[in-house]
């Protein structure tokens, strides 16, 4: 396993608006849904109402799914919110690419404490280096190595900059992935969620690599 970056890469200057995004649902991008953290519910704010929410689900609602993630849109709670302050999403990009930036968005007017702070981008050749067949047999690279991981930077998206993020790859090495995973390794202050209004990645396929 080896890693493009060890320390967090701060924001691009200028948000890359005008590239291809890989990750982009509509244009054949999926999640992962093993590789995906869950879903965040909302309960009533009351206890006794909480409770009885959580034994029966009544009055218990969850909003988009994790593909709202990788479609356009960050209209006030048009993004999708995990459980916790961390936690990881699995995206098959639509082709395999040779990945250069990566974008974070979040609707800065509201909400900050529930937006990304620290997150990694890993990426893997294909499908084959997380499954063995039909059998779903995955290790988080990092907790154990995985040889088809590639460790693509770890970032860090700031309330004080722009909505859209981009952040750059330094690669060291020709590297093609076609499935991204995204670590979230801390929000800025929500310990009960966060909320990804949209993840995008950019890059040179790969018949033009």
């Amino acid at each position: 396993m080896e890693a493009f970056s060890a320390h967090p890469h701060t924001a691009l200057s200028t948000p890359q608006v005008n590239t291809v995004d890989y990750a982009l649902a509509t244009a054949g991008a999926q999640v992962i849904q093993r590789l995906t953290h869950k879903t965040h519910t909302h309960y009533p704010r009351t206890t006794p109402l909480k409770q009885l929410s959580r034994l029966t689900g009544l009055w218990s609602h969850q909003a988009y799914s994790a593909e709202a993630a990788l479609m356009p849109g960050n209209e006030p709670g048009q993004c999708w919110t995990m459980e916790g302050t961390q936690g990881t999403l699995g995206i098959h990009l639509s082709q395999p690419i040779v990945i250069e930036n990566i974008t974070m968005e979040y609707n800065l007017n509201i909400h900050p404490t529930h937006a990304p702070r620290m997150f990694q981008v890993w990426g893997f050749k294909s499908l084959k280096d997380i499954t063995s067949g039909r059998v779903f047999s995955f290790e988080w690279p990092w907790v154990k190595s995985n040889p088809g991981a590639v460790l693509l930077g770890t970032f860090e998206y700031q309330l004080n900059g722009p909505m859209s993020q981009a952040f750059e790859v330094s690669s060291s090495r020709y590297f093609i992935a076609h499935v991204v995973l995204v670590r979230v390794m801390s929000n800025w202050g929500n310990e009960a969620s966060t909320s990804l209004y949209r993840l995008k990645v950019h890059g040179v396929p790969e018949e033009r690599s």
